[in-house]
């Protein structure tokens, strides 16, 4: 059991590690070496130590480990994930500023511009938009949200928080925090197209150059050139300092 615990603290040392379990025999008189390798590549923990018992009772590990045993535990850790900001607080603010004042600039003379922001991130960003316009503007600022899965916008229904007729002849501005292959802001629209707006336009703090849908956004924070492989994370509620990170 000192031995399980003692893997289960090394385990934990670890992020998704592939574990090599080399269980060497002591040199016989005849300087034979008898040598058993099981390797486990980025398993959880309940499979490892689950694989770990049977082994023990196949082979009688823990009757033997002070005796003629030695095992050797092999770390071979997965490439090492980097993190890095890329947007602190101030920039974050800086950025929203910005694009308060090209909303406005567009749209001087509007009676009434809806923000719409696509589900939960969208929409704090289009809070902190809103913030930023109220004041600024005597055009009526009307928040509401698009509602839909981004993993299967075509098979679920896509929903706007308010009557589709208020949407006719106004400015709809669709926010999202990260652009990036355009697919869930192109599904987005769909409900807008069952009335005629005035005007549709896209708001983004994070713009990702791999578009895989004929999306362009109107207004955007700051564009990355990034790799499929990369993830943008935006954290800019609920936090102490918000920040945008890359992975």
């Amino acid at each position: 059991m000192l031995l399980v615990n003692s893997l289960r603290r090394i385990y934990f040392s670890f992020y998704t590690p592939s574990v090599f379990l080399t269980i060497k025999k002591k040199f016989t008189e005849q300087n034979k070496l008898k040598l058993a390798k099981i390797h486990y590549k980025d398993l959880n923990l309940e499979t490892f130590f689950s694989e770990f018992v049977f082994l023990n009772e196949k082979w009688s590990i823990l009757s033997l480990i002070f005796d003629e045993f030695i095992i050797i535990i092999l770390l071979h850790l997965s490439k090492p994930v980097i993190i890095m900001k890329i947007l602190n607080e101030k920039q974050i603010r800086q950025k929203i500023r910005r694009l308060t004042i090209e909303i406005l600039e567009r749209n001087l003379n509007e009676p009434e511009i809806i923000l719409a922001g696509i589900n939960r991130n969208g929409l704090e960003m289009a809070e902190l938009l809103m913030k930023e316009l109220v004041g600024r503007t005597e055009s009526n600022i009307t928040l509401t949200r698009l509602l839909l899965n981004p993993a299967s916008p075509a098979t679920q229904p896509i929903l706007l928080d308010m009557p589709i007729e208020q949407v006719e002849d106004k400015v709809v501005i669709i926010i999202d925090d990260v652009a990036n292959t355009g697919r869930t802001i192109f599904y987005a629209i769909k409900p807008l197209l069952e009335v005629l707006p005035k005007k549709v336009e896209v708001a983004v703090l994070i713009d990702r150059k791999h578009k895989s849908f004929p999306i362009k956004a109107d207004y955007v924070g700051l564009s990355l050139a990034t790799t499929l492989q990369e993830h943008i994370d935006v954290k800019i509620k609920d936090i102490e300092e918000w920040a945008v990170f890359l992975n």
